[in-house]
């Protein structure tokens, strides 16, 4: 059944089916090239049309729209491209693209200063450019020299930063921002742990990207004696607080003189005190990892 017979107008039958679309739930047989079928079975009701021996999807062309309000579900293939030119009284001449496709959402942009230079922006909403989901931005503060610039990428992690105007390559991560305890410090056979100034340890992540590894607390020998000249077992550590070289550091001590620390490959700690000391003070042991 046609458009026009269900309407009750009167035209001609067309060629071929070609001039009237036909309303069915199910798709006509024999159709001809470039006939339409509005099947009503699919919600919105599809228009499709014959070509090439099947039924595509029929699009609606039109180079030119002007409203007032366009409003639409999705946009599920190609992209909305925006080509502006704009003269700002005080910063001067852009010209640039914005792009929404299947790639994301981008700008790319390019002023003209006031000393003739031009400056490049562009934003790139999924970071396609490294690969990765997140927001790239760069600027180039004279697009004559594309090799100057300063990039930003804000990811789910953190803020990673370029800047090869000033030769700065940096980052900033969740991890590095977030306060890590300090937790307790399991101490060899023969060691005491102050009951006020507990033994504890952590690593967390420093801006250079390195780790470092630092203590807190008192400790001494039990029963109570003082350090011998010769190293002694204090604690043991994991691997993941293993310096990769061995570490002496100087520790205080009882009498405020220096009790030397040992920090092995191993994760073996000693100290040994030339002063009779009695009791370390580990606040001052930290190293880089």
């Amino acid at each position: 059944m046609t458009l026009a017979q269900l309407s009750g107008a009167v035209v001609n039958d067309g060629i071929n089916g070609k001039n009237n679309i036909i309303l069915s739930d199910t798709a006509p047989t024999n159709p001809e090239d470039g006939q339409l079928w509005q099947d009503t079975s699919s919600t919105p009701e599809i228009v499709r049309k014959w070509e090439d021996s099947t039924w595509k999807t029929w699009g609606l062309y039109a180079p030119n729209i002007n409203v007032d309000t366009l409003s639409a579900l999705a946009i599920s293939t190609g992209s909305l491209t925006n080509v502006y030119e704009v003269n700002h009284p005080t910063y001067g001449k852009h010209n640039g693209t914005v792009k929404i496709g299947d790639d994301g959402f981008k700008i790319e942009d390019v002023a003209t200063l006031a000393d003739g230079k031009y400056k490049g922006t562009k934003v790139d909403i999924t970071g396609s450019t490294q690969g990765t989901t997140g927001i790239f931005m760069q600027e180039i503060p004279d697009i004559a020299v594309p090799t100057k610039f300063k990039q930003v990428w804000y990811m789910g992690d953190g803020v990673y930063f370029t800047d090869s105007i000033n030769n700065y390559v940096g980052s900033v991560t969740a991890e590095q921002l977030t306060a890590v305890p300090f937790k307790t410090l399991t101490l060899a056979d023969g060691m005491l742990s102050d009951s006020v100034d507990n033994t504890a340890y952590r690593k967390f992540k420093q801006l250079d990207g390195s780790y470092k590894v630092e203590f807190t607390g008192t400790l001494s020998k039990n029963p109570a004696s003082p350090f011998p000249t010769t190293n002694t077992l204090i604690f043991t550590l994991s691997p993941e607080y293993r310096p990769s070289s061995r570490k002496l550091i100087n520790c205080t001590d009882d009498l405020l003189k220096n009790i030397r620390v040992e920090i092995t490959t191993s994760g073996a700690v000693y100290a040994r005190s030339a002063y009779g000391s009695n009791y370390i003070n580990l606040s001052s042991l930290s190293y880089t990892i």
